[in-house]
């Protein structure tokens, strides 16, 4: 049976870094030529002080999806905070099925339940034909972002 939970980064990272290594590589940072190289200390250190959420999907004790979710406020008003997620990822065999919206539901109702005002999810552009699974779950596209090497 697949469950959905809020978990700490720290002890699930052994079972999440070859998920993460494997999500850079189909869709991470599409054109940017850098090195897989995570922060993890970065993820411990925000989810200590509350700003930075994991939520997962698990087939048993087996890590089969997450979603990857830091927390800020808007410095121009200071009552909207919002979740910025940064992945959304789930092992290949599992995604024919409803886990993914399902997880996708289950962190919308987390990030609500911790006062978050706000879910912000960017898609790659390799994945942008999954935006209507967003628009069914009640997200509206608001911008188009860009990057250039510097």
């Amino acid at each position: 049976m697949i469950e959905y939970r809020q978990e700490r980064f720290q002890d699930y990272f052994a079972q999440l870094f070859p998920m993460f290594v494997k999500h850079w590589h189909e869709v991470g940072m599409t054109g940017v030529d850098e090195t897989f190289n995570p922060d993890i200390d970065r993820y411990i250190a925000l989810e200590s002080v509350g700003l930075y959420v994991g939520t997962g999907a698990f087939d048993g004790d087996e890590v089969i999806g997450y979603v990857s979710t830091p927390i800020d406020s808007l410095m121009h008003n200071k009552h909207v905070t919002v979740g910025i997620t940064e992945a959304i990822f789930l092992k290949e065999e599992y995604r024919k099925s409803r886990i993914g919206y399902n997880l996708i539901k289950f962190t919308k109702q987390v990030l609500k339940d911790l006062g978050v005002n706000y879910w912000s999810v960017g898609l790659d552009a390799s994945v942008v034909h999954r935006a209507k699974l967003f628009e069914r779950l009640g997200f509206e596209e608001t911008q188009r972002n860009y990057i250039v090497r510097l």
